[in-house]
């Protein structure tokens, strides 16, 4: 499976790392996001049979 769909049993510094990998790998320029074990992300994703041909947007909520 590819890194983008991992699933996390409960908060902790594994998810705080994903957040930083996946923040590195976009291909959007991302200001100074700052992610925590508490951190609430969302990834959408299409569906093909060429897993190559995905478009993936993740996104953070945020308190306002």
């Amino acid at each position: 499976a590819l890194p983008i769909y991992t699933l996390f049993s409960g908060p902790g510094q594994e998810f705080v790392d994903w957040c930083y990998d996946m923040k590195k790998k976009s291909s959007v320029e991302i200001q100074d996001e700052v992610f925590t074990e508490h951190s609430r992300v969302v990834t959408l994703s299409t569906c093909t049979e060429d897993s190559a041909s995905r478009y993936v947007v993740q996104g953070q909520a945020v308190k306002e």
